[in-house]
């Protein structure tokens, strides 16, 4: 083949690749939003609490760690729950609520840490604000106290930790307790925009390198109506 038509041949798959949106958004590494460290209040079997996450730039939350208050070798499973939207107004009753993700195991010690990971990431679109529950099915969760619900941020992603101890329609929130967690999150990057086809192709020479182009050519001919010069 040719200088020219291997020219020409990637310049027809860089054009298909383009227009056919073969690129997709790019995640880059992960980023933590993280309250402090559970201190000596401990929580009991199925409450929880309630937070926010509100995206400053489109990310994916790719898992969350959490404390247990499950003993050493002792079971614990963890249920998180997402809705559509702040948290504020809809605590009082489960509706409107789903499971996220479950977590079930055993405890290293307590408290000790453990890692959620998303089975799929939930994207959250710049400017949004997802509302969630964890609670301590079994096992419990561990709070930290330091006096005042937590306000975390940087430049991509908000988590506003609220009430703890609580389940839904709980007129007995604590909300001077807050889930103490960390958030593992990555941002997402928009795909470059695609390109316009190209208005002309002129044909290979023959031979078998001709031919071998030929099925892109046709596929070019029959999606955009590319001139053959």
């Amino acid at each position: 083949m040719k200088t020219g038509v291997l020219v020409l041949v990637a310049g027809v798959v860089a054009g298909l690749v383009a227009v056919l949106g073969l690129a997709g958004p790019v995640n880059a590494g992960l980023s933590t939003l993280s309250t402090p460290q559970p201190d000596s209040f401990e929580n009991t079997d199925g409450l929880g609490g309630f937070f926010d996450l509100t995206a400053i730039k489109t990310v994916n939350i790719n898992s969350f760690e959490f404390y247990t208050d499950a003993d050493a070798n002792q079971p614990f499973k963890m249920d998180l729950f997402s809705r559509s939207g702040a948290n504020a107004g809809h605590t009082g009753s489960a509706a409107g609520w789903s499971v996220l993700q479950s977590l079930s195991g055993t405890s290293d010690g307590n408290p000790a840490t453990h890692n959620m990971n998303l089975t799929t990431p939930l994207t959250i679109s710049a400017g949004s604000t997802v509302g969630f529950y964890m609670r301590g099915t079994t096992g419990g969760m561990r709070w930290n106290d330091d006096g005042s619900p937590e306000t975390l941020a940087d430049a991509n992603l908000a988590a506003s930790i609220f009430s703890s101890n609580v389940n839904f329609n709980d007129e007995t929130a604590d909300t001077f307790k807050e889930l103490s967690l960390s958030v593992n999150y990555s941002t997402v990057s928009a795909p470059p925009p695609p390109q316009p086809p190209p208005t002309g192709i002129p044909l290979p020479n023959t031979g078998l390198a001709g031919l071998a182009m030929l099925p892109l050519l046709a596929l070019a001919v029959r999606r955009w109506g590319v001139r053959l010069l």
